[in-house]
């Protein structure tokens, strides 16, 4: 992959695990070179406080900017990986607007929330909403978005508090299926110049289903 030969060229010691063992396994590469490398230090980001805090920071100052221009956020969309974006984020916008909705994006195929968490499950036809959005759409972007796996979504990974974010503070979770989070990443793109990686394209499919679901 490209983030690959970039890392060798800058002269990386880069080591490959099977893709079956997922993020866990990265985790566990990475917990072992600490202990056999003398001096290092595995930046765990899901198990770190510090990561979280980042987050919550950057929930606050995001809400700051919007309550200036005088807009309330009436609901906060992010994928769901490892987490920590959605609970550090939808903590600190809460801290200012607490009524504010946090709704989480995961991948159809790799549903892991929803399974845990059936009662925050919502029900979105956030599949119809793309394929109308993109009824004139051109597949020129097929190449930049490809036809695998999203990645950064559904990572199944226990981040810090996620439990809590959706067992006491009344979060939301949408499953979305891959072809709907492609359509809709070209659809930022093509139409609205914002050319960003998939996970952004599905947390954008599901703020637009929401938006009309409200309308409506």
């Amino acid at each position: 992959t490209p983030r690959l030969h970039a890392l060798v060229a800058l002269g990386a010691d880069v080591r490959l695990i099977p893709g079956e063992y997922g993020v866990l396994g990265l985790i566990a590469a990475g917990e072992e070179l600490e202990r056999e490398m003398k001096g290092s230090r595995f930046l765990n980001q899901n198990q770190s406080p510090d990561n979280l805090a980042g987050f919550v920071l950057q929930g606050r100052r995001a809400v700051r900017k919007l309550l200036v221009d005088g807009i309330s956020p009436t609901h906060f969309v992010a994928g769901m990986g490892t987490g920590g974006t959605f609970t550090g984020m939808i903590s600190g916008i809460r801290q200012l607007v607490p009524n504010c909705v946090g709704v989480g994006v995961e991948v159809s195929e790799k549903a892991f929330l929803s399974r845990d968490y059936p009662d925050a499950r919502i029900s979105l036809d956030v599949a119809r909403v793309i394929k109308e959005a993109t009824s004139h759409d051109s597949y020129w972007l097929e190449t930049y978005v490809g036809a695998g796996q999203v990645a950064g979504l559904s990572a199944n990974i226990p981040s810090i508090n996620l439990t809590s974010t959706f067992e006491r503070r009344g979060a939301n979770i949408v499953p979305i299926d891959n072809e709907t989070v492609f359509k809709a990443t070209r659809l930022l793109a093509s139409h609205y110049h914002q050319f960003a990686g998939p996970s952004s394209g599905a947390a954008f499919a599901v703020s637009l289903a929401i938006a009309q679901a409200d309308a409506n």
